[in-house]
């Protein structure tokens, strides 16, 4: 028993000891080989990955039916010419495939590329990769070239910047925050819609940025996710935590269709491909301002709904009219300051009247908001059809009115439809 031992551990130790001579004689490679080493979100995960080009023309490409290339990528959307990437005199080029997605520093290109020391290079939705170029890398030492290092958020942000979403000039607090948002989002929802395509879903993801003034609740501007579905044109909004949980189940799904299971679908409720045309959406938002309100006056007004990207979908008809506490209308009451109104009892009357012009894809329709420092949301009945009346009335009183009453001024009410 005891020789028996001996062997075994004399056979890991050897075992062990040509894995570290194998990694010593790639790591002496890497130094003098032209190579691309992986970006990860998590630091520890960088460089565990390395691609060597070879000398001449090394091809890019998935491996599957057969296909042979010098670097085989997984994943989706990498075709089977992917990319042809040129070693050749100190040089290195990389020419797309037809119909391949390759970024390089951020942006597509569709013709032969130039590649340097520390350039990043995406193929598809999700390989991101760092070129390594011993040559420029040992010129920079030798001229004392500073060398920038390269990291994940860097490397999302430039491909961030080429959508336009945000720009360099964006330094504030809430700026950066938007930013930290969209590079976890953007990837993800890059490979959506690779993965939606490859499964034939006729679904496709759009980002978009939300603003407080649109939608209520939100403390600054939010990164949402807008599934649309191509055949209907439906569409449904999610936060980011929403659309993020869906995409495990996404890449489950793509990794059954990798592994050739013939049906990858799942029961609707379960697919994060799917959503109920029953499912509440957010049509869009008005601002009410009870400016006449504070002044005990009659006024009605319609106001434009316009949706999370500022798209007029139609308009709400609303009224204030002054009341007592019973909602008996009072008439030639006007006051001029509203000071004079603090310590008596203050009533108005909110009338949602209807809405008209709202795109006839949309079933029920209901009013909800929030007045002044009101913690509860009041709603009106849902009412199905285009051309909806709510005629929704509220009588809204303070027993005796204080200063707050000056928020009439200058505040307004949130109605989203």
């Amino acid at each position: 028993m005891d020789d028996t031992w001996k062997q075994k551990l004399e056979e890991a130790k050897r075992a062990s000891q040509q894995e570290a001579d194998e990694q010593t004689k790639f790591e002496e490679k890497r130094k003098v080989t032209p190579h691309l080493w992986n970006l990860n979100e998590d630091p520890a995960l960088n460089e565990r990955i390395v691609h060597c080009f070879t000398a001449g023309s090394n091809q890019i490409g998935n491996d599957r039916d057969g296909n042979n290339p010098t670097i085989a990528l997984r994943g989706v959307k990498i075709t089977k010419d992917h990319a042809q990437v040129k070693n050749k005199k100190n040089k290195i080029t990389i020419k797309p495939g037809p119909d391949a997605v390759i970024l390089v520093n951020g942006k597509q290109i569709d013709k032969p590329t130039r590649l340097h020391h520390n350039d990043r290079v995406q193929f598809a939705a999700n390989h991101l990769y760092v070129v390594y170029h011993p040559y420029e890398h040992d010129k920079n030492v030798k001229e004392k070239k500073p060398e920038t290092k390269v990291t994940y958020d860097m490397a999302q942000q430039e491909i961030l910047m080429s959508t336009g979403l945000v720009s360099a000039d964006d330094k504030s607090k809430t700026d950066i925050l938007l930013q930290e948002d969209l590079i976890e989002v953007l990837p993800k929802l890059n490979e959506a819609n690779a993965i939606a395509e490859a499964l034939g879903k006729k679904v496709i993801f759009e980002v978009t940025l939300v603003a407080p003034a649109v939608m209520d609740g939100l403390t600054r501007t939010s990164v949402f996710v807008k599934m649309r579905n191509l055949r209907n044109n439906h569409e449904w909004l999610f936060d980011s935590k929403q659309f993020l949980e869906r995409t495990y189940a996404m890449g489950d799904m793509y990794n059954e269709y990798l592994e050739g299971v013939q049906n990858t679908t799942r029961p609707q409720e379960e697919d994060p491909f799917w959503e109920s045309d029953e499912t509440e959406v957010f049509l869009g938002s008005v601002h009410l301002f009870p400016l006449a309100a504070a002044h005990l006056m009659d006024y009605e007004e319609a106001l434009p709904i316009t949706n999370h990207q500022g798209i007029q979908m139609g308009k709400l008809y609303c009224k204030w009219v002054p009341c007592d506490a019973n909602g008996n209308d009072i008439l030639a009451n006007y006051v001029d300051d509203p000071d004079e109104l603090i310590g008596k009892e203050h009533s108005f009357k909110l009338i949602i009247v209807n809405v008209r012009g709202l795109p006839s894809r949309f079933g029920l329709v209901r009013c909800q908001y929030r007045f002044f420092v009101e913690k509860e949301i009041s709603k009106s009945l849902e009412i199905a059809g285009p051309h909806t009346d709510f005629n929704y009335v509220r009588v809204i009183t303070k027993q005796k009115a204080t200063r707050q009453v000056r928020f009439l001024l200058d505040g307004y009410t949130f109605i989203r439809n």
